[in-house]
C-alpha cells in the first residue's frame, strides 16, 4: 500500500515538474541534486539488499541448509527472503529509473562526476576492506589458528564475501561508466 501511495505522489510531482515548461537554471540544479541523491540512496539500498541475500545464502551453506530449514517454519523462511529481496528489487528499479533513465542526458554535469567517483571510492574501500579481512583470516589459518569447527572457522565469510562482491561490483560498474563517458 505504501509503495502505491508514495509511487503516486512521486509520479504526480514528476509530471507536474515536466509540464511546467522551460526549466530555470536553479530548477535544473535542484533536479540534478534530486537525481544523484536519489540514485545514491537507491544504489545503497540495492547494495545492502544484495549483501543481506548473499550473507543469508552463506549462512545457510555454513550452518547447514537442513539445520536452518528444520528450525523454522516456511512462513519464517519466506519472511526472511522477502525482507532481503525487497531492497534488491526496489533499489534496483529506483536506481535504474533515476540513474539509467532520468540522468542519461546529463553527461556534462559536474555533479554526475562527483556521483561516479564517490561510488568508485566506496567500491574500492569496501573491496579493500573485505579483501583485507579474507587475507587476515587466511594468514591466521596458515599460521596455525584453528577454531572449534569448520563452520566457526569460515564464519567470517558471511561478512567478507558479500562485501567483496558488492564493493567490487560498484567499483567495476562505476569505473566503466567513467571510462565510457
Amino acid at each position: 500500500v505504501w509503495l502505491l501511495v508514495y509511487g503516486f505522489v512521486w509520479y504526480y510531482h514528476w509530471r507536474v515538474e515536466e509540464e511546467e515548461g522551460r526549466e530555470t537554471a536553479t530548477g535544473h540544479t535542484l533536479r540534478r541534486w534530486y537525481l544523484y541523491i536519489t540514485s545514491s540512496l537507491s544504489l545503497g539500498v540495492l547494495g545492502a539488499g544484495v549483501y543481506f541475500n548473499l550473507s543469508l545464502i552463506i549462512s545457510y551453506v555454513l550452518k547447514g541448509f537442513a539445520v536452518q530449514v528444520a528450525g523454522n517454519d516456511p512462513a519464517t523462511l519466506l519472511r526472511q527472503w522477502s525482507l532481503t529481496l525487497a531492497p534488491v528489487i526496489g533499489g534496483a528499479l529506483w536506481w535504474m529509473l533515476h540513474w539509467r533513465y532520468a540522468s542519461r542526458s546529463d553527461l556534462a554535469s559536474v555533479l554526475r562526476q562527483v556521483y561516479l567517483y564517490f561510488w568508485i571510492f566506496i567500491g574500492v574501500a569496501i573491496t579493500v576492506g573485505a579483501s583485507g579481512a579474507i587475507l587476515y583470516q587466511g594468514l591466521r589459518f596458515v599460521f596455525g589458528y584453528r577454531d572449534v569447527s569448520w563452520s566457526a572457522q569460515l564464519s567470517f565469510l558471511q561478512l567478507a564475501l558479500p562485501l567483496l562482491v558488492v564493493g567490487a561490483a560498484s567499483w567495476a560498474y562505476h569505473r566503466s561508466a567513467v571510462r565510457e563517458e
